[in-house]
Parts: structure tokens; C-alpha cells; sequence
């Protein structure tokens, strides 16, 4: 057998010429592939009894493929990859075709249809290989995150507890607390009334009255009112203007608060000023109970309604 030379641009003519095309690389063949435009004017030589195919052509570049084309199991094997054994040895003849000769062995071997079985069962295992080792990866990567997450939420759970039983301990507390402070303020406001007890607030005296002349101008003012009472029941511990509140008239006179020393004195003055009101140089005086100023606030908040039970009888 002549041994001839194929050039880029030359048909192949024969089998012989198919088998004598060198068989290259994957990479070299890529960038060769195709050797010269597949041109069959002249059918190719068959052996006697194989019949001559119908195309001719394409029975030329199948040939040429299959010559040409390296194992499929090589496809999927990369440079850092191990050589995965091979399951031809476990198989008997299965990797070797009828006649006993391992296709792969003998590149210029022709391709039959036993040897492209081997070949892609070969492929497959590999593929299930290697489909497999990435899924075992992934999956341990996959536990991994997954118990580092269960191991964070039982922490945050954990977390969460602590925090609604620490919450829910405040609340109580503060609750707590807050009924204590109220009772304390209640309580304050109670004795604050009850010290001012024997206070009287006198509303209306003008501010032309002095303040040294406080005292003798109120002992008067009783007088008239009691005359019954001797000058020893009406001794008062003090007496003094109150401040002036911030929304006040300047024009209107500030309040005098007054402190009798005996508590008798005191409601027997106050039962005569809500019966007969007193007068001062023909202007009228007041008299008001001496209170703190958070029960003020309370009795403004219901002022409306002991209004509305003064104006509605009840019988």
C-alpha cells in the first residue's frame, strides 16, 4: 500500500487515503478541521463485497469523523482531574470489540459499531462520575450553611426568650412603679391639705392695702364679720400676698393668703363669708379654702360637671 499525502484542497478518493489522514488532537483538530472541501466526483473503493454507498459524500465525511474524533470520555476530563478508572476491565469484553483489540489502543484501528458502544459507555460513567462528585460538594456545602443557619436561629431564638422574659419583667416593674408614684402623689397632696387646713384665701383686697398693714386691715374685716368672736380667737400666725399667675391682669389684685392659729375660728369665718360675702371700702371679698394645686387642677377638670348637676334638680 502507496502512502500518499494530503494536502488542504485534495479530495479523498479511498479508504486507504481516509485511514492514512494523521489523527490529532482535540485543540488541533478544531482549528484543521476541515482538511479540503469533501468533494466526491469519483465513488470511493469499497472492498468486493461491500456495496457502494448512495452518497458517497457524506459516507466520505462520516469516515473522516470518525477518524478524526477523539474519545468522548476525554471531552469531560480536565487537566487537574485524576485518570477515573475505566469500567472495561469490569465489564469483560466489553471494552474490546469482536475481535479482542481495544479500539482506543490503535488509533488507526477502524471505528465498528462494539467500539462506539465502549466509547459512550465509557463517556456515560464518567459523566455520572462527575456529576456526582459535584453534587456530593455541593450538597456538603449545602449541610454546612444549613446547620450553620439552624445554629444561628437556635441562638436567635434563644435570644428572643431572654428578651420577652426581661421585657415582660420591666413591664410589671414599671407598672409597678407607676401605681407606687401615684400614691405617693396622692399622698403628698393630701398632707399638703391638710397643713394649709387652717389657711384661708382672701380674693378681691386691693393692692393698695401694704403688706405691714395686712394684719390689722384683716382683724378688722373679721370683726365686722363676728363681732361675737374676742380679738385672742382671731390671731393669725401669717399673712401675705400670693404670686401672681402668669395669665393675671395686671390691674386685678393678687390673692391674700391668710393663717389663722385656731381651726374654729377659721370655718366659723368661712360658714359667714359663703352666707353674708364681706365688703372692704365697698368692694367685695372672697373666701376660699387654701388648697394645692394638683387638687385645683382636679376640681377645673371637673368643673363642667358639678355645673351641669347645679343646673339639673335631683330629687
Amino acid at each position: 500500500m502507496i502512502k500518499t499525502k494530503v494536502s488542504r484542497g485534495q479530495s479523498l478518493t479511498s479508504e486507504e487515503d481516509v485511514r492514512l489522514v494523521p489523527q490529532l488532537p482535540l485543540h488541533q483538530a478544531q482549528n484543521q478541521l476541515p482538511y479540503a472541501p469533501l468533494t466526491a466526483p469519483t465513488p470511493p473503493k469499497l472492498p468486493p463485497n461491500e456495496p457502494l454507498p448512495q452518497d458517497s459524500t457524506k459516507w466520505v465525511a462520516k469516515k473522516k469523523k470518525e477518524e478524526l474524533t477523539p474519545s468522548i470520555a476525554s471531552l469531560f476530563r480536565t487537566p487537574g482531574d485524576p485518570q477515573r478508572p475505566t469500567h472495561s476491565n469490569h465489564a469483560g469484553n466489553q471494552g474490546t470489540d469482536s475481535k479482542g483489540t481495544d479500539p482506543t489502543s490503535n488509533p488507526s484501528a477502524p471505528l465498528t459499531i462494539g467500539s462506539l458502544r465502549n466509547m459512550l459507555k465509557e463517556a456515560t460513567s464518567d459523566i455520572k462520575c462527575y456529576v456526582a462528585e459535584e453534587i456530593s460538594k455541593n450538597l456538603a456545602g449545602l449541610r454546612a450553611d444549613v446547620k450553620a443557619l439552624n445554629s444561628g436561629t437556635d441562638q436567635t431564638e434563644v435570644r428572643i426568650k431572654t428578651l420577652t422574659a426581661a421585657s415582660t419583667s420591666q413591664s410589671q416593674e414599671i407598672s409597678y412603679l407607676h401605681g407606687r408614684l401615684t400614691a405617693m402623689e396622692d399622698s403628698l397632696e393630701d398632707l399638703n391639705n391638710r397643713s394649709w387646713r387652717n389657711n384661708i384665701r382672701l380674693c378681691g383686697l386691693p393692692e393698695a392695702v401694704q403688706p405691714e398693714a395686712l394684719i390689722t386691715t384683716l382683724k378688722s374685716i373679721f370683726s365686722a364679720m363676728a363681732p361675737e368672736l374676742p380679738l385672742t380667737l382671731l390671731e393669725m400666725d401669717r399673712a401675705h400676698r400670693a404670686l401672681r399667675p402668669p395669665n393675671l391682669n395686671l390691674s386685678t389684685p393678687r390673692d391674700v393668703i391668710i393663717r389663722l392659729h385656731y381651726f374654729q375660728t377659721k370655718e366659723k369665718l368661712m360658714q359667714l363669708a359663703r352666707d353674708r360675702p364681706p365688703k372692704y371700702k365697698d368692694t367685695s371679698l372672697t373666701f376660699f379654702q387654701d388648697l394645692a394645686p394638683t387638687t385645683l387642677k382636679k376640681r377645673r377638670d371637673l368643673k363642667p360637671l358639678t355645673l351641669a348637676l347645679h343646673l339639673t334638680p335631683i330629687t
